[in-house]
């Protein structure tokens, strides 16, 4: 099974819910994405939010 954690880590985004979008998911807001394979803790920046029909796409970098 794939590791959703490095995922987020190969295309820097992440697909939310279209109502699970809230002030969490702010642009300049940092993330932190702990990635169990490397056993590493990762923190990115949110630089934009996209909305596509059911779901918002928030870029990381």
């Amino acid at each position: 099974m794939k590791d959703k954690s490095s995922s987020i880590l190969k295309t820097k985004r992440i697909l939310v819910d279209i109502f699970q979008l809230n002030d969490d998911y702010r642009l300049g807001n940092s993330i932190n994405v702990f990635c169990k394979a490397l056993n590493t803790l990762h923190t990115l920046t949110i630089v934009n939010v996209t909305l596509c029909r059911t779901h918002w796409i928030v870029y990381l970098k």
